[in-house]
């Protein structure tokens, strides 16, 4: 009998995995990943993509929650989203907090807000190291797909949330400032960062600034890239996802022909 912990990994992994008949996969990409990470074949894996991004490609709902966003938290000409991932080392994450003038300074120049979602236990590694700034909003209990449906800018770093919001066009700055750290001792990656960034790659705080003006001042020239990301990720995402998810689970329970 094998055992170890690699074993036992695998054998969660199994067993997790065979629990469900269907898998969702919006490209082929993600259908090999798909298959790797959970051991499943391609019966199990359906070719549509993810129905939480209707709602991305929906531009009437796009502006209404956009509306109801600046009731909470105020009219602002540009909207930043910062939403990096989860850490699972005791590093303190990165918060835009933590610059203090200088971003405040920049936000103020072009009428912006930095709404952060960030994990709730990352933000308590933060709580005691940061200002209290008034254009840099603690955005927790918000629906990440809201904002990201509201958003002007996105800033992240190895989340898949970019996937997603690269339907939308608009620009993403990827703030990679711990990306030795992470790649080899936190959670590690699935892809390189040259296959799978969909705008401006950064390293520091300095870097950070800088291209964070740039879009700010209009001069986005990534849009080429981001078509990139939605044809090789995002391929068979579309408005009616849930409808095809329902016409082929119909179909596998003998429903529909």
């Amino acid at each position: 009998e094998k055992t170890g912990f690699l074993h036992l990994i695998s054998h969660k992994t199994f067993v997790f995995a065979n629990r469900y008949d269907l898998y969702i996969a919006p490209s082929d990409k993600t259908r090999e990943v798909l298959k790797t990470a959970f051991l499943i074949g391609d019966d199990k894996i359906m070719s549509v993509g993810q129905p939480r991004n209707e709602q991305l490609l929906d531009e009437v709902y796009c502006q209404a929650t956009r509306n109801k966003l600046e009731e909470k938290v105020g009219a602002f000409d540009k909207i930043i989203v910062y939403m990096p991932t989860f850490r699972d080392k005791k590093t303190t994450p990165f918060t835009f907090l933590s610059i203090g003038e200088e971003i405040d300074h920049l936000l103020e120049n072009y009428n912006s807000v930095i709404l952060e979602k960030q994990h709730y236990v990352d933000l308590q590694k933060n709580q005691n190291n940061c200002e209290n700034l008034q254009r840099v909003i603690n955005v927790a209990d918000y629906e990440s797909q809201d904002l990201l449906a509201a958003a002007d800018i996105l800033v992240t770093d190895y989340s898949s949330c970019f996937f997603d919001y690269v339907l939308k066009d608009k620009p993403v700055i990827h703030y990679l400032y711990d990306f030795e750290q992470y790649k080899n001792k936190d959670r590690g990656l699935y892809y390189s960062i040259e296959e799978a960034t969909a705008g401006t790659v950064v390293y520091n705080e300095d870097e950070l600034l800088s291209v964070l003006s740039l879009v700010l001042q209009g001069k986005d020239n990534e849009s080429g890239r981001r078509q990139q990301i939605r044809d090789t990720f995002d391929t068979y995402e579309s408005p009616d996802n849930s409808k095809q998810i329902c016409e082929q689970i119909m179909m596998q329970i003998g429903l529909r022909e």
